[in-house]
C-alpha cells in the first residue's frame, strides 16, 4: 500500500516510480487516500483503471 495523502505534488518521477512498483507487485500495489490533485493526475493520464486506488488507508489495507 502507497499512502499519498501527505503528497501535494506530483510529476512523472512519482508516476514512475509507482508505475514501477505496480510491475513489480501487480495487483497488490494499493493507493491509498491520494490527495485531490494526485487523484486527478492519475485519472487525467488514465492510471485510475491501472491502479487500485482506495479512499482511506484502512479501505486500501482491506483491498
Amino acid at each position: 500500500m502507497v499512502d499519498l495523502s501527505a503528497v501535494r505534488f506530483a510529476d512523472t518521477a512519482l508516476i514512475n516510480v509507482l508505475l514501477q512498483a505496480r510491475l513489480r507487485l501487480g495487483d497488490r500495489l494499493r493507493i491509498a487516500a491520494p490527495s485531490a490533485l494526485v487523484e486527478r493526475l492519475l485519472y487525467v493520464l488514465g492510471l485510475d483503471h491501472v491502479f487500485i486506488i482506495r479512499d482511506c488507508r484502512e479501505a486500501a489495507a482491506r483491498g
